[in-house]
């Protein structure tokens, strides 16, 4: 839903190549990782086949488990901050709660969907989430269709918007954080894999998926952009209500952003779960005896780190394309680049008679390094209103 403004950030070539790049290379390096397992289970490496991305860590440096572990926590959390600011930013693009200041506004939106979010996060089986897991996804697929749509009769109608930057924008410095945002799921790889009936087919459906997403986000990206150019809104649904010229038309967008902003409340505790599972491991380990309070101690628990997702998205809520860039540099980078180059050149790469996947290995940890740093400050400069612009 974010991604035309994105679009606007990095100008429609400079996006497109990165995203191009940032997908391809994510791939690659889910790849690596899945390399580094195959290499670790075998039987002339003594120690447990690892099954998750911090076993992997944990094999290759005494701290790598937590290292992974705190950025799966701090990418996680932030997801949830963007789930609470991005709610509260189309619900007040769409209704109006008395006489209301748009900040009061957004806090009592925000804190509400919280209120309803955190005894979700209790809930211990996961498949309860199934269904209406499922009415989430048709909802999200359906909403990206009618914005498609939306956007492709405001071509139509109005034809390229006259701002748009075709090569790369000025605050292009900003995008590498945000692009990566959108592909790091390289903590699902191995986990999933297990689940499958043939893993075997790991890589090849892997592939095809991620080709999938990259299109999908390009071409998205790109039709929304060129609609409605630098008056494209940093949640695109809010540009939807512009389009409409009868009432029925915006009580339909109104009732699209009811659906969901449901659909994003429970998505919300399923991405809570690698928090609590990390979380919860280390502070409760010893707490095992005392079962009788200890399901009420974790769920406390929880509502206090729902409550650190509201403390955050309410300072963040301004600058929502701000908080995802930084989230992106400081852990979806790290965990989507550096960290599976860094673990296959210290696992496999050492063991080939050649240099060449060494020296792959090292430019894909220097690459990502260098794009954490730029974006990271970037971002920060942008957010505190001394952005640094490319003279384009």
């Amino acid at each position: 839903m974010c991604i035309r403004d994105r679009y606007y950030n990095g100008g429609v070539v400079g996006s497109t190549l990165v995203n191009l790049l940032c997908g391809a290379l994510a791939t690659h390096c889910m790849g690596l990782l899945l390399e580094c397992r195959d290499s670790l289970a075998d039987p002339s490496n003594p120690g447990p086949v690892p099954r998750t991305y911090g076993d992997i860590a944990a094999r290759v440096h005494i701290h790598g488990r937590k290292v992974v572990q705190g950025m799966i926590v701090c990418s996680q959390i932030g997801f949830c901050c963007v789930y609470l600011s991005f709610i509260a930013g189309i619900f007040r693009s769409s209704f109006i709660i008395g006489s209301m200041s748009v900040t009061v506004q957004s806090v009592v939106v925000m804190s509400s969907v919280a209120a309803i979010a955190a005894p979700l996060t209790w809930i211990r089986s996961l498949h309860l989430f199934g269904l209406t897991n499922l009415i989430a996804m048709a909802i999200v697929f359906s909403a990206i269709g009618i914005i498609v749509a939306g956007s492709i009769y405001q071509l139509a109608e109005h034809g390229v918007a006259a701002s748009v930057k075709w090569g790369v924008n000025e605050n292009f410095l900003m995008f590498f954080g945000t692009s990566v945002y959108a592909f790091e799921g390289i903590s699902m790889v191995l986990p999933i894999e297990a689940e499958m009936a043939q893993p075997h087919k790991m890589h090849t459906v892997m592939r095809s998926c991620m080709l999938i997403i990259v299109v999908f986000i390009c071409t998205v990206g790109t039709i929304g952009y060129m609609a409605f150019g630098d008056g494209v809104q940093d949640i695109v649904l809010k540009n939807l209500s512009g389009l409409c010229t009868s009432q029925l038309c915006s009580d339909l967008v109104k009732l699209l952003v009811v659906l969901y902003c449901v659909s994003v409340l429970f998505t919300f505790p399923l991405m809570m779960v690698p928090v609590v599972k990390i979380l919860e491991n280390k502070i409760f380990s010893h707490a095992e005896n005392d079962k009788d309070n200890l399901f009420w101690r974790k769920n406390l628990f929880r509502t206090g780190l729902v409550g650190l997702c509201l403390v955050v998205a309410i300072a963040a809520n301004k600058s929502l394309e701000h908080f995802v860039s930084i989230i992106g540099s400081l852990a979806c980078i790290p965990l989507a680049f550096v960290l599976p180059a860094w673990f296959h050149m210290e696992v496999v790469a050492v063991h080939m008679e050649t240099r060449a996947a060494r020296i792959g290995d090292l430019t894909i940890i220097v690459f990502g390094l260098v794009a954490m740093a730029v974006s990271f400050v970037a971002s920060v400069a942008s957010w505190a209103e001394s952005p640094i612009l490319l003279p384009v």
